[in-house]
């Protein structure tokens, strides 16, 4: 495969990904991150995109973030309306989505400073 080939390939992915965040989570946060990961590779050279790519631990980072985004997503918009007729389980709720926006925040942070 030669090397335009597989930069070709890497920007569709990243095109892919940002098209799935707008569709599976709509949080301005993901979309951001997944935008900034594009305008980097639109700004290398195809030659350098291959020196330039993200290792694993910061698709770990990503990935994880989106999970966490559909989670609370969830959360916020399908479990606490169905718990509404039980306090203690709208409480647990409340309790695991201020937990998840604090790891949202806390991924945020490293994928900010693993990706600059």
């Amino acid at each position: 495969m030669s090397i335009f080939r597989v930069a070709r390939n890497a920007t569709t992915i990243l095109t892919t990904a940002i098209a799935c965040a707008h569709i599976a989570v709509k949080s301005i946060t993901v979309i951001a991150v997944l935008a900034m990961i594009r305008q980097q590779a639109d700004k290398h050279a195809p030659m350098e995109v291959t020196k330039n790519l993200y290792d694993n631990n910061t698709y770990n980072l990503m990935r994880q973030m989106i999970q966490e985004h559909k989670m609370l997503w969830q959360i916020k918009n399908n479990y606490k309306g169905d718990a509404s007729g039980c306090s203690e389980c709208r409480e647990l709720w409340e309790s695991i989505e201020k937990e998840g926006e604090q790891r949202i925040a806390k991924l945020e942070t490293l994928l900010k400073r693993h990706m600059i």
